[in-house]
């Protein structure tokens, strides 16, 4: 199914690339593949090193705690999404790839633009960018019940910190917060 889903994928006047478990690099439908080639792997490599620091495994964690059970991520990359995307999951159920937007602009400017945006560092921009990829990935479909999720994680880690650390999870959760009240007024949920 995710074949299909990336199949139908390539009609769109989009280009796409992934990384996949074995290290090996699709391109897909692409006028700049050798662009697609190098923000895929940068992506990867992200993703990867994200899933295995102590931030990314206390959310993954915190997702087991809550009894999420997440897709098969089969691969990382890059894609061109659109204006205003940083991000996305393309999956079918079972499993996916998660990809960075890569659209003229890199992946890592187009979270300091978030950043920017939310009054975020660019560090709390990339977790908050990950860990909502990762909450699709554990199953929360929609933007408004994965907003509340990560919210939620976000508050959690809030009162499990103090000073700078703290912070940094009370501003996330208010980013979260935001985003959630966002996706109710426009029907996403």
């Amino acid at each position: 199914m995710l074949e299909q889903k990336i199949a139908s994928y390539r009609l769109q006047p989009m280009g796409m690339g992934y990384v996949d478990r074995s290290g090996k690099a699709n391109i897909m439908q692409s006028n700049r593949p050798a662009a697609h080639l190098r923000e895929s792997r940068s992506f990867d490599n992200l993703l990867r090193s994200y899933m295995t620091s102590a931030e990314g495994k206390r959310f993954l964690q915190y997702a087991h705690s809550q009894g999420k059970n997440f897709i098969n991520i089969v691969g990382a990359g890059s894609a061109d999404l659109g204006d205003h995307v940083v991000a996305a999951l393309l999956h079918d159920g079972e499993k996916g790839v998660i990809v960075g937007n890569y659209e003229g602009q890199s992946f890592q400017g187009r979270v300091q633009e978030l950043g920017a945006m939310y009054g975020l560092s660019e560090q709390a921009a990339l977790e908050y960018v990950l860990n909502h990829e990762l909450g699709h990935a554990a199953g929360n479909n929609s933007e408004t019940s994965n907003e509340g999720f990560v919210k939620q994680y976000f508050l959690q880690q809030a009162q499990r910190t103090t000073g700078p650390e703290q912070r940094k999870y009370v501003r996330l959760a208010a980013v979260a917060a935001y985003r959630e009240k966002e996706a109710k007024k426009a029907g996403k949920s």
